[in-house]
């Protein structure tokens, strides 16, 4: 699910959900950590924030307005806490500076902004062609990272074989290595006009790098739908399964579980099928704004609209006799809006290992020139001889539910315990990762696809931090 019209980064997100006393977590029914989750959550300040009016009309993503001072106190408190290579990695996150550049990204260029690092970077460690596996010998912990980058490299490159995508991400490649100097002329024009909002110069520098920007990262497909163009690409952000071995699931980030041992406040971790997530504003259809927490009403509805699958039907019916009718079926996920880039990677993404095994590890959301071929490639295979609309499209795509890290008692829930990976320093796949990915697709230079995972790219620097 690649959600289009993200909502901006909010830090007060969490903890109004938490402060509201909602707790959806069957996992481990601790009373003594519930309750203390609880206290923790309440003695929590909320950041104010500007809300969006609830106008039907208003299109394009909603610009949240965050008090810097509330977030530069959250993050001072929050800073003892972070593992020594978060603190390495951004040394100034818990300053006025971070916080500003922070929220710099919070405008509408930020995506943009980021697609164009996201290349510039690819491009870059593509030249310098860095190979790791020199000094592995010194220490057992490199070896077992590049050995399980090696493992994981291989498997996605089978699951996007078996998926038709290697013919996508080799466009989207192309397309990559094309745009790229727009990219960089686009973060250079961003920077400079950051810095001095006053220049009028700067300022007219990134109107035009931005219209140049806009033209390279506009999607292309569904775009013979006209002003429908919007909605059909929201349809497709429905799939999750990305071939019969690769899926992609948005995980929970909102620091909203207490961790008892550990004594602090973690991820969510909670992963579910795109049609699960409940709509923030369920009296505006196409409104792209959803909380964690499963819609058992879509459950029963895609089990109505999908009457051949069997594995749905079979989940609905268990449902049904543990728990009786819908409105007593428990209440599952934190309640906290979904942010994708607020708080690291967003993305779970699952793959069908060469011995039959699922494996999951965190990732990026994927850049827009991806995104876009592959949809182009989901479009012609769901649109095929068909005239849908977008609802008619969004009912036809099948629901296909986690293979890893499933949650007891709802196989079609997950847990992933993304604090764990994050510590144990685990590959992952950033967006530069997706970037990278698709050049050496393109160039048709798999040699050293490990790489690409970020763990295995930045392995010195990481592990001299553990």
């Amino acid at each position: 699910m690649q959600m289009m019209d993200h909502e901006v980064p909010n830090e007060g997100t969490d903890s109004g959900a938490a402060a509201s006393g909602r707790s959806w977590y069957p996992i481990k029914g601790d009373k003594e950590a519930d309750q203390q989750h609880r206290s923790m959550a309440n003695q929590q300040k909320e950041i104010p924030v500007r809300f969006p009016p609830d106008n039907e009309e208003q299109q394009g993503p909603c610009t949240r307005r965050v008090c810097p001072d509330c977030v530069l106190k959250d993050r001072i408190k929050q800073w003892a806490q972070r593992p020594d290579y978060l603190r390495q990695e951004n040394p100034d996150w818990a300053t006025p500076q971070g916080v500003k550049r922070d929220m710099r990204m919070q405008n509408k260029g930020r995506l943009w902004n980021q697609a164009g690092k996201h290349i510039q970077a690819a491009k870059t460690e593509l030249k310098s062609g860095n190979n790791l596996e020199g000094n592995l010998n010194r220490n057992k912990r490199k070896q077992e990272i590049i050995k399980r980058s090696h493992l994981l490299a291989q498997a996605l490159l089978d699951s996007l074989n078996s998926g038709n995508l290697l013919e996508a991400f080799r466009i989207a490649g192309a397309r990559m290595v094309e745009d790229s100097e727009v990219g960089q002329t686009y973060v250079e024009a961003y920077n400079r006009a950051m810095l001095d909002e006053s220049d009028e110069e700067a300022q007219n520098c990134l109107d035009n790098a931005e219209t140049e920007m806009a033209m390279t990262t506009n999607y292309q497909a569904c775009i013979e739908y006209g002003a429908q163009q919007t909605k059909m690409l929201k349809a497709l952000d429905f799939i999750d399964a990305y071939g019969e071995g690769l899926r992609l699931y948005n995980v929970c980030r909102a620091k909203t579980k207490y961790d008892l041992k550990k004594d602090k406040m973690c991820s969510c971790g909670l992963a579910f099928p795109a049609k699960l997530w409940t709509k923030k504003y369920p009296e505006r259809p196409w409104s792209w704004k959803f909380v964690c927490k499963v819609d058992w009403q879509q459950l029963i509805k895609a089990q109505l609209e999908l009457p051949d699958d069997e594995q749905l039907r079979s989940w609905v019916e268990d449902m049904h006799k543990e728990y009786g009718e819908k409105e007593n079926w428990p209440k599952i996920g934190c309640g906290s809006n979904f942010v994708p880039y607020a708080k690291g990677f967003s993305m779970v993404t699952e793959i069908k290992c060469p011995d039959g095994q699922w494996t999951a590890f965190s990732s990026d959301r994927l850049p827009p020139q991806l995104d876009d071929e592959i949809k182009k490639v989901q479009a012609a295979f769901y649109l095929a001889g068909r005239k849908l609309n977008a609802e008619q499209l969004k009912d036809i795509i099948p629901v296909s539910f986690p293979m890893t890290n499933k949650l007891k008692g709802f196989p079609f829930i997950a847990y992933y315990p993304i604090e764990e990976w994050d510590e144990a320093q685990l590959p992952r796949f950033s967006a530069t990762s997706w970037c990278k990915l698709a050049m050496m697709t393109a160039e048709k230079d798999m040699t050293n696809l490990h790489q690409c995972f970020e763990v295995a790219r930045k392995l010195k620097d990481t592990l001299s931090c553990l």
